[in-house]
């Protein structure tokens, strides 16, 4: 008998009519309902992402860590950061279907949130463009849920395109894994999409595997 596990689905409505249907599985399966529903419904493929974890702290062997290169990270200040945060971010996610649209009113936003701890939000000062950010690393912790442990999830990991090609990516991901350890924080976790090939080449040299598969249709 095939192996089964438990799907979640959840639909959400625009206007009294379905706007989108997003449903979670493991990262192997393909159950047909979830299409089907989608499909009843008129709605297309929009996105597909991959939960991707790993167990921390990440050892100081990791080979991962001999390739990063040193950075001189600091905390996030909003009052000082907070435009050429916005300005970096929306460049390394230009062609980002949620992420490259930030403004100044939607990072508040979120830094208005309760989960939100400005120590595990670290920047990276570009030496070359005074008051510009080359990337940054933002974390946040789940509490546990369900069958689910607590959680260190990489946030959001960015670096700006004319750094790219240097492992500043890997060296981020490395700095804010080390960030979530340093916190107790026993797994790592963050979501890629599952067509960004370079991101998970980078995600499976640092340990990760995946966890969990999203679909989203719309």
């Amino acid at each position: 008998m095939a192996p089964t596990a438990t799907v979640h689905m959840a639909v959400t409505e625009v206007d009294g009519r379905p706007a989108q249907l997003v449903w979670d599985t493991p990262p192997d399966l393909d159950p047909p309902v979830p299409r089907r529903v989608a499909a009843a419904l008129g709605l297309r493929p929009h996105r597909e992402l991959l939960q991707l974890r790993r167990s921390l702290p990440i050892p100081a062997d990791q080979p991962a860590r001999a390739r990063a290169p040193h950075l001189q990270l600091r905390r996030f200040d909003p009052d000082r950061d907070a435009q050429a945060w916005v300005s970096a971010n929306n460049a390394a996610f230009a062609t980002h279907p949620s992420q490259g649209d930030q403004t100044l009113e939607t990072l508040a936003a979120t830094l208005a949130e309760p989960w939100v701890d400005l120590d595990g939000f670290l920047v990276l000062d570009d030496p070359d463009h005074p008051g510009e950010l080359v990337g940054s690393c933002w974390t946040r912790v789940h509490e546990p849920t369900g069958a689910d442990p607590e959680l260190g999830e990489i946030f959001v990991i960015g670096v700006h395109p004319r750094h790219h090609g240097h492992g500043t990516g890997a060296a981020l991901v490395l700095a804010g894994l080390d960030h979530l350890a340093a916190q107790g924080v026993a797994t790592g976790m963050l979501w890629v999409e599952a067509d960004n090939a370079a991101a998970l080449r980078l995600y499976d040299r640092l340990g990760f595997e995946p966890e969990r598969r999203r679909r989203i249709h719309a």
